[in-house]
């Protein structure tokens, strides 16, 4: 008899966005040709997981978005 494999366990992480951050979010993966949200997630936490903690601290907040933004391209 062959085992069944255990499947991976996947969770839905929803959260509220602007208008402008959805835009921004849009803009990002259309420029870098990432075509779901969640791969665009996924290399932001690798990102992180890469940076170190103190480089983070206070890194973005409302008035640096759009900045930030035309980092991207």
């Amino acid at each position: 008899m062959a085992r069944n494999k255990a499947k991976k366990k996947s969770y839905v992480i929803s959260m509220r966005i602007s208008d402008e951050e959805r835009q921004l979010l849009e803009e990002v993966m259309k420029h870098q040709h990432i075509s779901r949200i969640s791969d665009l997630v996924r290399q932001g936490i690798e990102l992180v997981k890469k940076t170190p903690s103190s480089d983070l601290i206070g890194i973005v907040n409302s008035d640096q978005v759009s900045r930030i933004s035309n980092q991207f391209w």
